[in-house]
């Protein structure tokens, strides 16, 4: 009875997002996109289909979390990862990328501008993807429907990227790879949209996420990962709350599965 009921869960969840190759053009033909937050024990991971069908993964959660990783992966039949971004170098976004490369066909990997000497240095042996690195405060398009706007950082030692990845111009994700009352300010100098979806900072352990900042970017969904042998902070999950935000914990609620086009988009979460 299990395996039947994962099944059909599965069969659900594949026509919700779609399938490899059949998530970018919709029964109306209008263009789609999804984004899939994965439900890692520790660790951030999160997947993106792009109208063109390019594929991109956002962390790859720590070195534990590998197994949750890759059966994910292959449930939703991910062979192949155009771009892999490396937001930071800790282990809970990066542990498994020499695991992927090995595994599956990785062509790209980016990480921040700041830590391309490092990345030279931990992934120069064998046949690794072409190793780009992106600056802060930059603009890239990645294709005619999604642009990607890189944000200044409040690291001064440690790489980072935090960055809002926007679809059709109208839906906008902020993933948030530090927390701070000081850069919060320094973002909302950039004039941010309002936004669709906002990938909580630091698995959302700090107070940070602060009250002014939520009514400057005024999310609709916001998601908190997990991290291992921590709990997300209750300040600031009362804080999100408040300010009527759907809020996501991976840990309790699963993997958040988002399915968008020019018009609207669509949310499901599941446990698979």
């Amino acid at each position: 009875m299990k395996r039947i009921l994962f099944a059909l869960l599965l069969a659900l969840i594949l026509a919700f997002l779609g399938e490899a190759q059949g998530l970018a053009l919709s029964e109306d033909g209008t263009d789609e996109a999804g984004l899939v937050f994965f439900d890692l024990p520790n660790g951030e991971a999160t997947y993106l289909r792009l109208p063109s069908q390019t594929s991109y993964l956002i962390g790859t959660g720590a070195e534990d979390s590998w197994p949750e990783l890759t059966h994910r992966l292959k449930k939703l039949q991910i062979q192949t990862i155009d771009v892999l971004i490396l937001p930071r170098f800790d282990k809970e976004y990066s542990a498994n990328a020499e695991r992927l490369f090995e595994q599956f066909e990785v062509k790209k990997l980016v990480v921040p501008q700041a830590g391309l000497t490092l990345a030279e240095a931990q992934f120069a042996e064998g046949d690794e993807p072409e190793l780009i690195g992106w600056d802060h405060e930059a603009a890239y398009i990645i294709e005619d429907q999604v642009q990607i706007q890189t944000l200044p950082t409040g690291h001064a030692l440690l790489p980072s990227l935090s960055f809002v990845v926007s679809f059709f111009d109208r839906h906008h994700f902020l993933f948030a790879a530090e927390s701070s009352e000081s850069i919060e300010e320094a973002w909302l100098k950039k004039n941010l949209p309002a936004m669709t979806g906002l990938k909580v900072a630091e698995f959302g352990v700090g107070v940070e996420t602060t009250e002014p900042f939520l009514d400057a970017i005024d999310p609709q969904v916001a998601i908190v990962f997990s991290k291992k042998n921590t709990i997300p902070n209750g300040q600031l999950l009362e804080r999100l709350q408040e300010t009527w935000i759907d809020t996501y914990q991976t840990r309790q609620n699963g993997s958040v599965i988002i399915k968008l086009n020019e018009d609207d988009y669509q949310l499901v979460t599941a446990h698979f």
